[in-house]
């Protein structure tokens, strides 16, 4: 099987994923005309010096501080059962829909004791999903699974979740690995800087990931857009940023970095 090859995807909401390239030196893309898109880099060789992932342990989702003992066998190991989560999504949108807050929520979600619901009961645990919250995109590839979870009320698009089919679970929006990566490294961030002195990565921008192989490996490569605000939430957006997430064959998040920014127009 081609390793870039979606074998099983679901979305629950438009817009349909991007076809994926085989080519090692093209991206697929799913870009608005709001969204300005930035070309890949070549060689690959040129990139920045990645940020390295830590080490996980196959029960402890990466920088979501849960307790190991709150998920005593990893759930997720060999990948994840779309069609059941999905169902099970559902399922707990309807009888846990009257939780009033996180903490109720996640009760409601545990007494959901069917076995065929192990995965997302174990996800919206981690996560600290809220009945409200939404799943709107989940996507199959060879080396891992793409969640997208859309939170109710939240100021920003989304996060993405990748689970390997090693069992990690990667926040790959808000956890350590990206948010570690120092934008003043990159070439761009003077010329940034000087117009926006408060330019900070924020959140993606609403948006399917660019999707190509890791060179010379079986594994994968996924790029994310994100918005540089000027210092907070509600500040003026100061440009993009591509961030680049390479995985090993089995999914393990092993390292991230800026590949390009670019600034407001």
């Amino acid at each position: 099987m081609d390793p870039l090859q979606p074998a099983q995807q679901f979305v629950m909401s438009e817009p349909d994923p991007p076809a994926v390239e085989s080519s090692a030196n093209t991206t697929a893309s799913n870009t608005s005309s709001a969204t300005p898109s930035v070309d890949v880099p070549a060689p690959f060789s040129s990139l920045p010096t990645p940020t390295v992932a830590l080490a996980t342990n196959s029960a402890t989702a990466i920088g979501l501080g849960v307790p190991r003992e709150e998920i005593p066998a990893n759930p997720f190991a060999g990948g994840l059962d779309i069609p059941s989560f999905v169902q099970c999504k559902q399922l707990g949108a309807n009888i846990c829909r009257n939780a009033k807050d996180t903490k109720e929520a996640e009760g409601c979600f545990k007494r959901m004791e069917q076995p065929v619901c192990k995965q997302f009961v174990a996800f919206a645990t981690i996560t600290g999903m809220s009945p409200k919250d939404d799943i709107d995109f989940v996507k199959h590839y060879k080396q891992l699974d793409l969640i997208h979870l859309v939170r109710f009320g939240a100021n920003y698009p989304g996060i993405y979740y990748s689970i390997g089919s090693n069992g990690d679970l990667v926040d790959l929006v808000f956890g350590p690995q990206t948010g570690g990566l120092d934008i003043r490294k990159n070439i761009r961030y003077p010329e940034i800087a000087t117009r926006f002195p408060n330019v900070m990565l924020f959140s993606i921008v609403d948006k399917l990931p660019k999707v190509q192989p890791l060179p010379g490996s079986d594994g994968l490569q996924l790029i994310l857009r994100f918005q540089l605000l000027n210092g907070c939430h509600a500040c003026e957006r100061a440009g993009f940023a591509d961030v680049l997430y390479n995985f090993s064959a089995v999914g393990a998040l092993q390292s991230t970095a800026i590949q390009s920014m670019e600034p407001a127009s």
